[in-house]
């Protein structure tokens, strides 16, 4: 239905626009892509609704995760900012200052949760986004770059980040944070270790007992 409403908007419109089955498939790709996104976090999602009501979880990354989204999401950006060599710089200082923000932002809710983020970490992320979103503009190469040159910039990345979050914390970590209840006679019901934005080395060890739920630093 998305695709044929897509494709009758291009027709009104006289757009240039894929085929019809080219539209279905991309649509398809959008939704697995989004439930492959949403099973690597935290939280999961219910992949066999409505046959069952599990929640499958892969915990690679936290349920908001500022780094892997920048690193999927800023190519994008930038390939938006670049598009128009007449309106290039415009948009990327529009978009750094927005990030900017949102950097500000990020900071503030972090602090508010209980799990705040550095200001030297924020301050290298500004750092950063100037870099991105300045640099190309004063040298007059961004916009020569294709969308797809953009994105797979962010793709590579992006793509080799699960692993990494998969190995850290150490070994040596893991192992002390199972033992740790053994140490205080804690009886153990559940424990689990989940990441913490924005660092891949910064995670949450719990463990859950009798007399409630225990924290405990755990990184490498």
């Amino acid at each position: 239905m998305l695709a044929a409403l897509t494709l009758a908007l291009c027709r009104r419109r006289k757009w240039e626009s894929p085929s019809y089955l080219a539209l279905c498939a991309f649509g398809q790709w959008g939704i697995l892509s989004h439930i492959f996104l949403d099973l690597v976090t935290t939280f999961g999602t219910m992949i066999w609704s409505p046959y069952k009501s599990t929640r499958p979880a892969w915990i690679f990354f936290s349920i908001i995760d500022f780094s892997f989204t920048a690193i999927l999401l800023i190519p994008q950006l930038l390939a938006w900012a670049y598009e128009d060599p007449e309106h290039s710089r415009r948009r990327a200082l529009i978009m750094w200052l927005v990030l900017h923000a949102r950097a500000v932002r990020d900071f503030a809710y972090c602090e508010r949760i209980g799990a705040p983020i550095s200001s030297n970490v924020v301050g290298l992320a500004m750092v950063l986004f100037a870099a991105l979103f300045l640099f190309p503009a004063a040298r007059g190469w961004g916009h020569r770059l294709q969308y797809v040159t953009w994105n797979r910039v962010g793709l590579a990345p992006g793509r080799h980040l699960p692993p990494c979050c998969d190995v850290c914390p150490s070994p040596s970590t893991r192992i002390a944070f199972k033992k740790w209840p053994a140490t205080e006679n804690i009886e153990v019901q559940s424990i689990a270790a989940l990441p913490f934005p924005p660092s891949l080395f910064h995670w949450d060890g719990l463990i859950r007992a009798p007399r409630g739920v225990y924290e405990v630093p755990y990184g490498s």
